[in-house]
């Protein structure tokens, strides 16, 4: 199959898994204001998406999280302080790499990812990094080897890495999807996300002695990882608010 075709095809898959599912039913939305308030530039916003291809990847990842943004504050809009700040980064399937405002995540269950101990200057060069790259284009093949990876029900086509071909994608920088975006970001000031668990099998002794972290290619990573990660802290929103479980108000119900 020639590249054109398959491009093609891809960008018909794009299509059809962009669209909206039925009855997205979000469980626990944080208020607007709580999230606004709580967010630090450089947190990770992991997003639960209610788009066709937002089930296929929280079912082949066995996770809540299918999309991902960075936060960069005022790093773009510094004048503008409503709420169509441009102040996520984040790579959609149809559009790349774009600044869109914060609102555009109300309504969905999310979860915020904070790094620890970032340095200021390494706070700025992770947002130089993602703001440098608005405008590139989205990596549809990352996804469908992400897809054909780890779906059983994708098994004819089932994706291998071997040595010669041992990410996901096209393996160009200049082309990414949300994780791979922000996983290149981080590992630009070398914080750590997961080390490459393959590569980890192989490991000296004296790596393990000495503590020595490999970078996996940043093409691996799906949404679900920064969750899963060591190195960041959940934060929410109505905790960080002061909650106080006493002033809550609850409906009288006698069948319990």
């Amino acid at each position: 199959m020639s590249g054109f075709i398959k491009q093609k095809i891809l960008r018909l898959i794009a299509r059809y898994l962009e669209k909206p599912v039925r009855d997205y039913r979000p469980i626990s939305v944080p208020e607007p204001r709580a999230l606004k308030s709580v967010l630090k530039p450089c947190d990770i916003i992991l997003v639960e998406g209610d788009l066709r291809y937002s089930q296929v990847i929280k079912y082949v990842t066995q996770s809540t999280w299918s999309h991902c943004g960075v936060y960069i504050g005022d790093a773009i809009d510094s004048e503008e302080k409503g709420e169509d700040q441009r102040n996520v980064v984040e790579a959609l399937l149809s559009e790349g790499v774009v600044a869109t405002p914060l609102k555009e995540f109300y309504g969905y269950n999310t979860r915020i990812l904070r790094p620890i101990a970032l340095s200021k200057e390494d706070q700025k060069k992770i947002i130089r990094f993602c703001t440098d790259k608005i405008g590139k284009q989205y990596d549809v093949r990352n996804v469908w080897d992400l897809l054909c990876h780890y779906a059983p029900i994708f098994g004819v086509f089932r994706f291998k890495k071997n040595k010669d071909r041992p990410f996901f994608g096209e393996n160009d920088p200049e082309k990414v999807i949300c994780s791979s975006l922000i996983a290149q970001a981080f590992q630009s000031v070398s914080y750590p996300i997961l080390s490459d668990t393959e590569k980890q099998m192989r490991y000296s002794a004296k790596d393990v002695e000495n503590k020595i972290h490999r970078k996996r290619h940043f093409s691996l990573y799906s949404p679900r990882d920064f969750d899963m990660s060591p190195f960041f802290s959940v934060v929410k929103p109505t905790i960080e608010e002061g909650f106080n479980y006493k002033t809550l108000q609850w409906e009288e119900d006698e069948d319990f």
